[in-house]
């Protein structure tokens, strides 16, 4: 350890609680916004007033209330909704 306080370690086991405002992990930036991957195409919020959750570039997201938008996504199984559109068809409860 330094006289400045900080900890420099090749290799290190740490357990417990470790708090940062900035760095990196795992290839991940830490910012003041959340976790971002190295060519920020991934976006893991931490702060509900950028409106998302996740947000990948190029046309998905998941924002603070739980909503998931993709562009060009191919889903499997049951999906289930109350309302909504499509296929220029309206979905209103047990209406197609």
């Amino acid at each position: 350890m330094t006289g400045g306080g900080k900890l420099y370690c090749a290799s290190a086991d740490v357990q417990g609680r470790i708090s940062s405002e900035s760095g990196n992990i795992g290839g991940w930036e830490i910012n003041t916004y959340g976790l971002a991957n190295s060519d920020r195409s991934i976006y893991l919020y931490n702060d509900s007033s950028q409106g998302y959750a996740i947000y990948v570039k190029g046309g998905f997201s998941v924002d603070t209330s739980g909503k998931m938008r993709a562009t060009d996504a191919y889903l499997s199984g049951e999906i289930q909704s109350s309302q909504g559109r499509i296929g220029g068809w309206y979905i209103t409860a047990n209406t197609l």
